[in-house]
């Protein structure tokens, strides 16, 4: 029986866990095209890979990145040849374009042990094609998490432990992903740790709300700084995505805290989240809370996911919860800071409670998934908001071949084309889940 792992989910009244609940080759699905009548658009899958939950990974839940020859890069977060966790600890693979196909290849299978376990996050790409990248356990005794990079070397890639987290004021389970600085800076959360009391205690000491940290090249290795330990107060606390950096501010999401009463009353993380900022200044960084989500049945509630931003510096994000209907919501932050609501999920046709974080598009329209709606299979659906914040549902997953329950984001691969994961399903009979290719054409 294949191993499914629980997908971490958050609500203001507490902890939830949700289930998230393979050959290779590119397989279109004929007759599950998408005809929006009012607007003559056809969007076509085709399953890009069919992870078979063996070597070559399963259960891949972020979104994927490219290189300029087309290859595609991502993570699984169970599956691969290491023998130390039930189910495999996760992999980092890549998918290589081949006479109209794609052939998969793991990079690297992790271990369990001081090389990490579970890399849920997606990874990024440095100078020299290295990739960068977190698991949200393992790399001591304690298990509490590794940033890790991946050196090619010839055909391979050799794996490096940037830093074992202790789980105490650095932090503990870097769920998010890492950005980068143009000097190298690596910057990331950990969804616990920080050594806050407000987030509970154990035996061994505080649980901790999470942090923002900061990883410098330091001679030959890395040295880490913690740029903001969060208290669940009005700073938000348990951030579930890296911060994006514009000049010298990083602005990122806090997943719950803010201390707004429209999502308190749990025992821990009351509040609906947080969008903050961190402002560099002499010694450090300057932190500031720039909105405190309110929840339904007007705002947004839970943002799980990173922020995206345009031109003219205008934020977009999503949130896990709140909305008309408490089943999640897209919401714009303008400078002021103005927030709004651009959509609010409903569930059935429309879709339920999105993780994965949004794509901007230059035109201007988002994209992005959510994990459960759609049909009466509930397994997702991807989606469109328009430059005129009109929602489209691009694709809904309706078949097990198709892929179910997508977790990450979309990425836009060139005009007419958006790649994305599925946690689950495909074609190959371990439905580990896939790497499916959406085509939009006229």
């Amino acid at each position: 029986m294949r191993f499914v792992r629980t997908v971490l989910s958050i609500c203001g009244c507490g902890w939830l866990l949700a289930a998230c609940t393979a050959a290779g080759g590119v397989r279109s699905l004929p007759g599950m095209a998408v005809s929006p009548a009012q607007t003559g658009l056809v969007v076509r899958e085709s399953i890009l890979y069919s992870f078979r939950a063996g070597s070559d990974g399963s259960d891949p839940l972020s979104t994927l990145i490219a290189d300029t020859s087309g290859a595609l890069f991502g993570t699984t977060d169970f599956g691969g040849s290491g023998s130390g966790c039930f189910g495999g600890c996760g992999t980092v693979f890549k998918l290589t374009p081949s006479h109209g196909n794609y052939v998969e290849s793991v990079l690297y299978s992790f271990g369990g042990g001081t090389d990490g376990h579970g890399p849920a996050a997606g990874v990024i790409s440095g100078p020299g094609g290295v990739l960068y990248g977190t698991t949200e356990y393992g790399g001591d005794t304690a298990g509490n998490g590794i940033v890790f990079k991946l050196t090619p070397s010839g055909s391979k890639y050799v794996e490096s432990v940037l830093y074992r987290f202790k789980g105490g004021n650095d932090g503990n389970g870097p769920l998010a992903g890492l950005t980068m600085d143009a000097a190298g800076n690596l910057f990331g959360a950990t969804l616990l740790g920080g050594g806050s009391p407000a987030c509970g205690t154990t035996g061994s000491g505080n649980v901790g709300c999470g942090t923002i940290f900061e990883l410098k090249p330091s001679g030959s290795g890395y040295s880490e700084h913690i740029l903001h330990s969060f208290q669940s107060g009005s700073d938000g606390a348990t951030p579930g995505s890296p911060p994006i950096i514009v000049g010298r501010v990083l602005y990122g999401t806090a997943a719950t805290g803010g201390g707004k009463a429209s999502c308190g009353g749990a025992p821990i993380n009351p509040g609906c989240g947080t969008i903050y900022k961190l402002t560099r200044a002499r010694g450090g960084y300057k932190f500031s809370t720039i909105y405190a989500f309110s929840g339904t049945p007007n705002d947004a509630a839970n943002p799980f996911a990173g922020l995206v931003r345009d031109n003219i510096g205008n934020f977009y994000g999503i949130g896990q919860y709140g909305g008309a209907q408490n089943q999640g919501a897209v919401f714009e932050l303008k400078p002021g800071p103005t927030e709004s609501v651009l959509h609010s999920f409903s569930g059935g046709n429309d879709g339920s409670y999105p993780l994965g974080s949004l794509a901007l598009a230059a035109t201007g329209a988002l994209y992005g998934t959510t994990q459960y709606g759609g049909s009466s299979r509930n397994a997702g659906i991807a989606f469109e908001l328009t430059a005129a914040r009109v929602e489209r549902v691009l694709f809904r997953f309706q078949q097990p071949a198709q892929g179910e329950y997508p977790v990450g984001g979309l990425l836009i691969h060139g005009k007419g084309v958006l790649i994305g994961t599925t946690s689950y399903g495909g074609t190959a009979s371990a439905a580990a889940g896939t790497v499916f290719k959406l085509g939009l054409s006229r």
